[in-house]
């Protein structure tokens, strides 16, 4: 899940990140998943998970998220339809693995 990355990501560099840095970040982790960065971030900050600050100097958005940080119990337990997707490609990749 995008959340996860981002948290691992924010960890990394100590600062929020921009959606280029989130991107590639995902994509060395994980090739498949980092076209789903952007809309997926929307998706958090339209469940309040995460905040976004654009900077016009720079031409970027950076995200962050509030700590402390939602663990995958309580993200699914107070957000479930953010696995509705993620359900499903778990599904299927253990069928095709």
């Amino acid at each position: 899940m995008i959340y996860s990355f981002l948290i691992k990501a924010l960890e990394t560099y100590g600062r929020p990140v921009t959606t280029r840095e989130l991107r590639t970040f995902v994509y060395d982790r994980l090739p498949m998943c980092a076209d789903h960065v952007a809309p997926h971030l929307v998706v958090l900050l339209e469940h309040g998970l995460v905040t976004r600050r654009l900077d016009t100097e720079k031409r970027a958005v950076y995200w962050d998220a509030e700590k402390p940080y939602a663990t995958p119990k309580e993200l699914a337990t107070k957000h479930p339809t953010l696995f509705e997707d993620s359900v499903y490609y778990y599904t299927v990749s253990r069928e095709v693995s």
